[in-house]
């Protein structure tokens, strides 16, 4: 069992834990629905390897397939069960293990039991940062089927409860909930349990872990983008559609952070079993009502932008001394800013909406880390795959350089296995290329900078075709150097950002503006990698303008 804290790595540790050769071999991994994918980028990520997601009891299971990962809610399900048992594993691996603490669930009687798939593969890791979840009994189960060794004489339930869980005969029965001869117990664990505070590996650890998790995008997601495609392509008539979306990116990304809150939901509370308060972000005030309707037997406060200044203090104070305020839901352009005291009681956050603007994230980050934070700060960057969302997290990666970041390359590369020839060349074409992303990324921060620092704050508006032609301007002398490339999706989110600020219209007209003074009307007209980055440059200058 590996029971490192929340934050210190356990995925990656499980991952890189496994040879080289077994590529070939047959592995199962058992975890929450809401981090199926995670698992299955992580694998992508440590080793280049490609799993099957298991996501209903009737797929198919190819005997060729190696790696095979599945929810705990799927695995005890006909008839996916019966093929599972067909099966023989090399290893199964169970994370958010403390899922398995009661004797009677069926998850855990699948998991556990001789009858079912314990006898059928040739090692059990186990994976939790919270391996006594409430109270010492819930050890039992996985001790008494995996490590009857630690049990020593007390193999049997009562046995361990009397002598390790304080029990005692009361008026509904045998009382587990205590605890006693905790010292002894510790000792007998260690030949079997691995268990590090964040303190413990706090200098081979960053001060910030940032993850980007990939949720599925379900059917019902995919109907909503194409219907919002549909509407931008109908009402933009005779104009170029591809144009017209920089002014419907707003309504898509509702519809798609609507769609996405059953899935947030479950994987904030998988995280509340490893944290004691999270701070959740969020951008529109429906997201919020559907989080806390779901939520609501979990005592939670909210600041959002109908929240007087003067009363956001009491309601901080009340998430940090409240042990049992658990969430705190923030709207990033409320909480952005003068916001101060989440640190003292919390280092965990959660973006349900993330911003497509890096500096709305950094803002928000800022919360967290700040003067009185002790721990590192876990960050948990929710999109929805194969979506244009994801699509713009990895502009907003490019631009913040939190490529590294989100997979916590820096720091966990020295965990892997010596890399052969061939991947060392590639990994060092990486660094050249991130090396130059680097520039770039820093280049168009300092002219985004030098532009709202020469210019004037203009009412929203009261945009004019002189701003837009100084703005394009600005810039012109710096790209001439730059031979890197940006996508049109990330000029698409920088105008969609600029429209949601500017929402009366005059936001889109000053796009527009830029665009066509740049490529001569459309984005599609944009067809060299030097006038994609100078209009992404003028429409960063004209965003942090509005935003000032």
């Amino acid at each position: 069992m590996l029971g490192d804290a929340c934050g210190v790595g356990k995925t990656g540790q499980a991952i890189t834990g496994m040879s080289l050769n077994w590529q070939h071999r047959r592995i199962l991994i058992v975890c929450p629905a809401s981090v199926k994918t995670q698992w299955q980028q992580a694998f992508l990520d440590w080793r280049g390897w490609h799993t099957t997601v298991i996501n209903s009891s009737k797929d198919k299971i190819n005997n060729s397939t190696s790696f095979y990962i599945v929810n705990y809610d799927l695995l005890f399900r006909e008839p996916l069960l019966s093929k599972l048992l067909k099966l023989r594993f090399d290893l199964i691996v169970y994370d958010e293990a403390h899922k398995l603490k009661s004797v009677g669930a069926k998850r855990t009687k699948v998991a556990l039991s001789s009858k079912y798939l314990r006898p059928r593969t040739d090692r059990i890791w186990f994976l939790t940062g919270t391996p006594v979840k409430n109270r010492t009994i819930d050890l039992y189960p996985i001790l008494r089927s995996c490590a009857p060794e630690v049990l020593g004489a007390y193999d049997s339930y009562y046995k361990f409860a009397y002598r390790y869980c304080g029990a005692y005969k009361g008026r509904f029965g045998v009382d587990t909930s205590g605890a006693s001869h905790t010292e002894e117990l510790c000792e007998r664990l260690k030949r079997f349990m691995l268990r590090r505070e964040k303190r413990d590996v706090l200098t081979e650890l960053p001060p910030r872990v940032i993850s980007k998790v990939d949720l599925e995008c379900t059917p019902a997601v995919r109907k909503v983008i194409e219907e919002e495609e549909y509407k931008t392509i109908e009402q933009a008539g005779e104009d170029d559609p591809g144009l017209f979306k920089l002014g419907e990116i707003a309504r898509v990304r509702q519809a798609l952070a609507k769609h996405k809150v059953p899935v947030s939901v479950n994987y904030i509370k998988d995280l509340l079993e490893e944290e004691d308060k999270i701070v959740v972000f969020y951008y529109h005030k429906k997201v919020l009502s559907e989080l806390q309707r779901a939520l609501q037997t979990i005592p939670s406060v909210f600041i959002d932008g109908s929240v007087p200044p003067n009363r956001r203090g009491r309601i901080v104070e009340k998430f940090r001394t409240g042990k049992e305020v658990r969430l705190f839901f923030g709207q990033m352009e409320a909480c952005g800013e003068g916001i101060d005291g989440l640190q003292a009681a919390c280092s965990c956050c959660v973006f349900v909406e993330p911003s497509w603007s890096h500096t709305d994230i950094e803002q928000c980050i800022g919360r967290l880390e700040r003067e009185g934070q002790r721990n590192d700060i876990n960050v948990h960057i929710l999109t929805i795959k194969d979506t244009l969302e994801a699509r713009m997290m990895d502009v907003v990666a490019m631009k913040l350089n939190v490529d590294k970041k989100l997979y916590n390359q820096t720091k966990e590369l020295n965990m892997a296995p010596k890399k052969e020839p061939v991947a060392k060349v590639a990994e060092n074409i990486l660094v050249t290329l991130t090396a130059v992303m680097d520039k770039l990324v820093d280049l168009l921060a300092v002219m985004a900078k030098q532009q709202s620092s020469n210019s004037v704050s203009v009412p929203v508006n009261t945009l004019s075709e002189p701003q837009v032609v100084e703005a394009v301007g600005e810039v012109e002398v710096a790209i001439d150097s730059v031979e890197e490339d940006v996508t049109e999706d990330a000029i698409r989110a920088r105008a969609g950002d600029i429209s949601a600020i500017a929402p009366n219209g005059s936001g889109k007209a000053g796009c527009v503006a830029i665009i066509k003074k740049v490529g001569g009307g459309k984005i599609a007209d944009l067809k060299t990698p030097k006038q994609r980055i100078k209009c992404l440059a003028a429409l960063d200058a004209l965003y942090n303008e509005l935003a000032m």
